[in-house]
């Protein structure tokens, strides 16, 4: 590379003083060259190229190293997160009916997708539905039939509430296998 670069700016300097001509071919493409080709070949004059040299950097109060402290400085890098757009229950989906599952996955959409630290807690009737985890789909232990509310927030690491979802209701449907069967009238 430092060759590459060494060639370019000896060519730089080597062309300044060169002259350079401007011509046409037979079908009338405009040529560039050091040497004129045909009679038609204009002289043109290159502008002088500016230069300049640099300087190194001077010493300021925020970049002397301090002799007092011996201790090597630590940099830190923050990371900047990207606000959320979207965060919704995809499944159970909103007045869905779920017949004889053991379990109920619930499954969210969430843009941009769960960010480091960030945790998802699912909610069953306004209490916790499990543990807070960083995942947009989990399952649990179907509840007892009847109708249900499920929600979900998105937390960060501190717990602070990020977003919430809407409430899906879903009705629970669940076949009663332990229960007598149904008494039949006298006579049947």
């Amino acid at each position: 590379m430092k060759y590459l670069l060494l060639i370019f700016l000896l060519n730089m300097s080597i062309t300044s003083y060169a002259n350079v001509y401007m011509q046409t071919d037979n079908n009338g493409n405009v040529i560039y060259s050091d040497t004129p080709i045909k009679k038609n070949a204009q002289k043109i004059d290159v502008p002088a190229i500016n230069t300049t040299s640099s300087t190194p950097p001077q010493p300021t109060e925020s970049n002397i190293p301090s002799s007092t402290n011996s201790q090597p400085t630590v940099m830190t890098m923050q990371i900047v997160k990207k606000p959320y757009t979207t965060f919704v229950i995809r499944s159970p989906a909103d007045q869905e009916t779920i017949q004889n599952q053991p379990k109920i996955a619930v499954d969210i959409s969430i843009d941009p997708d769960l960010q480091s630290g960030d945790v998802i807690q699912v909610y069953l009737d306004g209490n916790t539905w499990g543990k807070p985890l960083p995942s947009t789909h989990v399952e649990f232990t179907a509840p007892d039939r009847g109708i249900h509310q499920i929600s979900a927030k998105l937390m960060d690491k501190n717990g602070k509430v990020l977003k919430e979802t809407p409430s899906n209701t879903v009705y629970i449907h669940q076949a009663n296998l332990g229960a007598s069967p149904p008494r039949l009238g006298p006579g049947m």
